[in-house]
């Protein structure tokens, strides 16, 4: 039986920041910029009930890595 490991948002966004900084073009302010964006965007989701775990699968839809969302 497979053991499913438990998605952890914060691990995800420090890993997605982390990628998307050492994107070509992409400054450390863009990346800050971003990741803040998305925080809020989050912090309005769970206003709605949404949980962590909920935004797993919209994480996978707008395609991170497979390391992030794993």
């Amino acid at each position: 039986m497979e053991t499913q490991t438990r998605f952890d948002l914060n691990r995800a966004i420090v890993a997605w920041k982390q990628e998307l900084a050492a994107q070509p073009g992409v400054s450390a302010e863009d990346a800050r910029e971003l990741q803040a964006h998305l925080l809020e965007s989050l912090a309005e989701l769970k206003l709605h009930g949404l949980t962590e775990e909920d935004v797993r699968n919209p994480a996978k839809a707008i395609d991170f890595p497979d390391s992030v969302v794993a």
